[in-house]
C-alpha cells in the first residue's frame, strides 16, 4: 500500500539571517522528501514549526504549544495521511508526553511514525520501546543544554557584561555598549517628567504623537513599555540577574542611579494606580479575545457596550474579529462562577449552548474559569456580529 505521507521539520530558535533559517527547515524537509521517495510513498503536506521549542522545563505542566504540530495529529486523525516522517525523533517531540500523545493517535489510526536518521518502527513493540528509549535521551540533551546555558548567563551577569543575543535595548546601540544618544534623550526626558508628577499613559500618548518607536521596531510606545524601560536597571548602569542587581555593568549609565532609584520606587509604589476610580465594567482586562488572546476593551456600538478586540491600541493590537454584548458576558461568567459547588452544572451548561445558539461559546472549559487561582481571565471567541 501506496502511505501518504505528512513531512514534520521544526527549528527551535530562529537564526538572525532568515536565509539560514531557511535552510535549516529546507535541509529537514529535503532529507524527509528523499526518505519518502525511496520509500514509494506520496508526500501530501508539509508540518513547519519554525522558533519553537519541544522541551517542557522541570516545572511547567505541559511542552510548549505547537500549532503545525497540533495540526499533524489532526491530519492523521482526520486520514489526511497515514505516515508521519521527520528528520531526528527530537524533531519531533522532547516530551515523553508529547511522544504518547504522538503514539496513541497513530495506533487509532494506523498510521507509522518514520526517522530518516534513526531505525524507528512504531509498528513493532521492539520499535516502540527504542523510541521511548529516544524521547528520554532528547529530553536529557535538552536539560543538559538547559544547565550549560544558565551557567554561562550566570558568569556573564558576574562580569557586568550584557546578556548576548535578544533585541536591542532601548537607549543603547546594537551590542547593549554604546549609548545611543537620541534615545538616551528621550529617557532622561520621560524620568524627569515622572519625577515631577507627570502620568505614564500621558507621556507615552505623547511619545506617540511624536512618531518615536520601540527599538525593536514594534511600533508606538505604550505605558507598559515606558515603564519597563524606566524601571530597567540596565539604564543606571547597573547588572542584574534574576530580578536583582549584582554589580556595575560595563556599559555606561543613562541616569544617574539616584535619579533612577527615585523614578523606580515611584513608579513601583503600590499605592500608585487608577486615581481610586472604581471600574464601570467588572471583566474590563479580564476578558480576552479567544483568536489573538489580547486583552479586550469596551467601546460603544449602537447605543450598547461590548468587548471588543482592538486593532488599534498601541501595544495591544488585536485582530478586531471579536466582540460581544458586555451584558450578556457578564452574566454568562456571574452564573458559571455561581456554579462553584456543581450542583448547579446543568445551569452552567445550559447558559454555554445558550451562548453557542447566540453565536457565542467559551473556548476554555468552565472550570478553567471557576478554578483560577486569581480573579476569573475568560477566553472568550466569538464572531464579529452582535445579537
Amino acid at each position: 500500500m501506496r502511505r501518504r505521507a505528512g513531512l514534520y521539520v521544526r527549528l527551535s530558535l530562529a537564526k538572525s539571517d532568515v536565509d539560514l533559517t531557511d535552510d535549516a527547515t529546507e535541509r529537514q524537509q529535503e532529507r524527509a522528501t528523499a526518505f519518502c521517495v525511496a520509500k514509494g510513498w506520496k508526500v501530501v503536506r508539509v508540518f513547519a514549526d519554525v522558533d519553537v521549542g519541544a522541551y517542557r522545563a522541570p516545572g511547567q505542566k505541559a511542552p510548549p504549544k505547537r500549532k503545525d504540530f497540533e495540526q499533524a495529529l489532526a491530519a492523521i486523525e482526520t486520514g489526511e495521511i497515514d505516515a508521519l516522517v521527520f528528520f531526528k525523533l527530537d524533531r519531533l517531540c522532547r516530551d515523553h508526553g508529547d511522544f504518547e500523545r504522538v503514539l496513541a493517535t497513530c495506533e487509532r489510526h494506523g498510521a507509522i511514525l518514520a526517522s530518516v536518521l534513526e531505525p524507528i518502527d512504531t509498528s513493532t513493540p521492539a520499535g516502540e520501546m527504542s523510541a521511548r528509549m529516544l524521547v528520554t535521551f532528547a529530553r536529557l540533551e535538552s536539560q543538559t543544554i538547559g544547565l550549560r546555558v544558565a551557567a554561562q548567563r550566570e558568569q556573564t551577569a558576574s562580569r557586568g557584561l550584557p546578556t548576548p543575543g535578544g533585541w536591542r535595548p532601548f537607549g543603547y546601540r546594537e551590542g547593549g555598549l554604546e549609548v545611543n544618544e537620541n534615545e538616551a534623550t528621550v529617557i532622561r526626558e520621560a524620568a524627569s517628567r515622572v519625577l515631577a508628577g507627570e502620568t505614564l499613559n500621558s507621556i507615552a500618548r505623547d511619545l506617540s504623537r511624536r512618531g518615536i518607536t520601540a527599538a525593536d521596531g514594534s511600533g508606538a510606545f505604550y505605558t507598559r513599555r515606558l515603564k519597563r524601560i524606566l524601571v530597567n536597571p540596565r539604564i543606571a548602569g547597573l547588572r542584574a540577574y534574576k530580578g536583582e542587581v549584582i554589580r556595575d555593568a560595563v556599559w555606561p549609565a543613562i541616569l544617574p542611579r539616584e535619579q533612577w532609584e527615585a523614578v523606580r520606587a515611584l513608579l513601583n509604589d503600590p499605592a500608585r494606580g487608577r486615581g481610586g476610580h472604581p471600574l464601570r465594567w467588572p471583566l474590563a482586562g479580564l476578558a480576552v479575545c479567544g483568536l489573538c488572546e489580547i486583552p479586550m476593551r469596551t467601546m460603544g456600538s449602537h447605543g450598547r457596550t461590548i468587548y471588543a478586540c482592538d486593532p488599534t491600541k498601541p501595544g495591544f493590537k488585536g485582530c478586531g474579529r471579536v466582540s460581544i454584548n458586555a451584558l450578556h458576558l457578564e452574566k454568562m461568567v456571574l452564573k458559571m462562577i455561581a456554579a462553584r459547588d456543581w450542583r448547579h452544572l446543568a445551569t452552567c451548561q445550559r447558559v454555554v449552548k445558550r451562548a453557542r445558539h447566540n453565536s457565542y461559546r467559551v473556548k476554555r472549559p468552565t472550570d478553567k474559569i471557576i478554578r483560577h487561582a486569581g480573579p476569573p481571565r475568560p477566553v472568550l471567541a466569538c464572531p464579529n456580529a452582535l445579537p
